[in-house]
């Protein structure tokens, strides 16, 4: 009899560990692949008493990975990008607008099966191209001296609409009843960011600067902030620049616990003066 009742404990200890692991084990979290990636350095012309306005072409390569839970590696992404603005200098602002797009390809590192049927979903590896297209504006007050523009506070606006294969994949999981993961999926969406910068005027023709910026996005309505940071060196009407970036998104609540991901960005770009 004792046996018996042993067994049965030590049944039903197992069975609530399997219970409390099935509801404690984070989703996997799937989200837009622009997500992350759409922040660039915008160069913007000094003031040296006058007004004035520059007309810049941007290119950038952003290199990032994507938590994931419940598997060994993070996913993959690499975007290609490119900007077209008009910068203006005034006194006591710096103001821009123009429209960007971008080529990207996304690598997924874990493999996805459905819980239905068994079916593969996502495979080991897949790699899938996307395609974005958007607009962007800014504006940021500042104080100019002999050697620095102090930009202290500023906001910029960026909207992105997504399309390709990879769009495509979201929408067909997205439909699949009953798995353990989230799809955050919006093709189209809002970034909108507060920045900071400083900038130290070398000469007429170089000059450095760094600076900071937060914000969120409209993937969710809320749980998604954005930190990061960037760097520029200007040597006449080319401006080079560097920015970090880390984006997290809040997947679900477990055990009263937020759980989130972190999409870390790293940027590098190189800005042409037109005229």
């Amino acid at each position: 009899m004792m046996k018996k009742f042993m067994k049965q404990g030590v049944f039903l200890v197992a069975l609530q560990s399997l219970i409390s692991c099935s509801v404690t084990s984070p989703f996997k979290a799937y989200t837009t692949a622009s997500h992350g990636s759409v922040n660039s350095y915008i160069a913007k012309p000094l003031y040296n008493g006058e007004n004035t306005s520059k007309i810049y072409a941007s290119g950038t390569i952003d290199i990032a990975k994507q938590e994931q839970f419940r598997q060994q590696e993070d996913d993959r992404k690499t975007v290609a990008s490119l900007d077209v603005y008009q910068s203006f200098s005034r006194k006591w602002l710096n103001f821009f607008y123009g429209a960007n797009a971008a080529y990207g390809t996304f690598t997924f590192k874990g493999e996805e099966l459905d819980e239905n049927s068994g079916r593969t979903i996502i495979a080991l590896d897949e790699k899938l191209d996307f395609y974005n297209i958007g607009l962007k504006a800014g504006v940021n007050f500042k104080v100019s001296t002999s050697k620095f523009d102090f930009r202290p506070i500023g906001l910029k606006v960026m909207y992105t609409y997504e399309f390709g294969p990879y769009q495509d994949k979201l929408d067909e999981i997205e439909n699949i009843a009953f798995q353990d993961y989230n799809v955050f999926n919006k093709k189209s969406f809002f970034t909108i960011l507060a920045e900071s910068e400083a900038v130290y005027k070398i000469n007429i023709n170089n000059s450095v600067s760094l600076g900071a910026f937060s914000g969120f996005n409209t993937i969710r309505d809320a749980g998604a902030p954005i930190i990061g940071g960037m760097a520029s060196y200007r040597y006449k009407r080319l401006t080079f620049s560097y920015l970090f970036q880390s984006t997290y998104i809040d997947t679900e609540e477990v055990q009263g616990e937020r759980k989130s991901i972190e999409i870390g960005a790293h940027k590098i770009g190189i800005a042409f003066e037109l005229f």
